[in-house]
């Protein structure tokens, strides 16, 4: 009698199920994503497809087109090629058009107005993200908070005040980012009274003066870097340095003056967030002044009364403006169908030179990050 191979006893051939397949329309999207490296947020708008009530990344079903297969795996299914190729889906990280599929960065023209209108692609829908306002309060905690929201998803702006008034909430939230990011990497731009009066805010803790006078000019991370205008002009080391803010304190008054030297350095520096201490507003009356702020700011420039200005530079003794609300929104959906451009372009921010600076923060494989209300309630 035959021998049974005692490898196969006790098994069974139990027949697989099929993988259940996802049927009805698919629809190409953009989903406002936010994501943050050291702990500065980026708000880029990420290609999504939804089929059948669920919702995929755009660009791993357009690279599994690229085999050529009937269907494209699912992590619980699968779905026919031809009907994502039908919702705008082409193979190889790409849409019909060409579009690549990879998130695309938006500046605060595209995130304050839910406005995606300008990023290529034959895009259906647009979800956009839950903006929140910061909190409000005392003068103080408004300074804080404001500046929390701006590092939360990732906008340059600024306090619009003096240094005595808001200068406390200002170094607070410097130092707190310095203590909070492993080897932070912050400057301050001032004079030397300026940067007397900051020491004395902050009790000397975490004051790092960059100096001529005793050589002193190479920075030092988890420290606050202070800087005159004059040393930044003449040391390269400290303009061409990776700096994660960078802080210009009476920034109008630069504004103010004819020479352009200090802003086109501000503009080449390597920097993640640029904020601004303005005593006042003035300057937007003044063309060349308004575009220079503009283009620290990461936005296209606007007139003296647009909007932009009040979101982004905030004067804490002034109630709050009301965040623009989603444009067309269905009711009870979350979805928006394109919308014209408010005339800004809602990447504007790609298109500023200091982009290629924040290439060094690599978003694209970090994963989402729900928002968090970092500033105090």
């Amino acid at each position: 009698m035959p021998q049974l191979d005692q490898s196969l006893e006790g098994k069974v051939n139990v027949p697989t199920e099929p993988s259940p397949t996802l049927c009805g329309p698919a629809r190409l999207c953009l989903r406002g994503v936010r994501r943050e490296h050291r702990a500065i947020g980026l708000v880029e708008a990420e290609p999504r497809i939804r089929v059948a009530g669920e919702e995929f990344s755009a660009l791993e079903l357009s690279l599994q087109l690229s085999a050529q297969a009937e269907y494209v795996r699912l992590p619980d299914g699968r779905v026919a090629a031809d009907l994502l190729r039908e919702a705008g889906l082409a193979g190889f990280g790409r849409a019909v058009d060409g579009a690549t599929l990879a998130p695309f960065p938006l500046g605060p023209e595209a995130v304050l107005w839910h406005d995606f209108s300008q990023v290529p692609g034959p895009w259906q829908d647009i979800l956009p993200l839950g903006l929140q306002p910061p909190a409000t309060g005392s003068l103080c905690k408004n300074a804080y908070n404001h500046l929390e929201w701006l590092r939360t998803w990732g906008f340059s702006g600024g306090l619009v005040g003096t240094l005595h008034k808001v200068g406390t909430p200002l170094i607070k939230w410097l130092k707190d980012y310095a203590n909070r990011v492993e080897q932070a990497a912050v400057l301050i731009i001032g004079t030397i009274t300026v940067q007397n009066y900051i020491n004395r805010l902050a009790d000397g803790e975490l004051i790092w003066r960059l100096d001529d006078a005793t050589n002193q000019k190479e920075p030092k991370l988890g420290m606050l870097n202070l800087v005159t205008p004059e040393l930044l002009e003449k040391a390269p080391s400290i303009a061409k340095a990776n700096w994660d803010i960078v802080c210009l304190i009476n920034a109008d008054s630069f504004l103010a003056t004819k020479s352009t030297r200090l802003f086109g350095i501000l503009h080449t520096m390597p920097k993640a967030l640029f904020v601004g201490l303005f005593a006042g507003l003035a300057f937007r009356e003044r063309e060349a002044a308004r575009d220079a702020c503009a283009s620290l700011l990461g936005i296209s420039p606007v007139s003296p009364t647009h909007m932009i200005w009040r979101y982004l530079l905030r004067n804490p003794a002034e109630a709050a403006k009301p965040l623009p609300e989603p444009p067309s929104a269905q009711p009870g959906s979350s979805e928006t169908k394109q919308n014209d451009s408010p005339g800004l372009a809602p990447y504007s921010y790609e298109l500023r030179s200091f982009l290629g600076d924040a290439k060094r923060y690599e978003h694209v494989t970090s994963p989402a990050v729900p928002f968090r209300a970092y500033y105090h309630l």
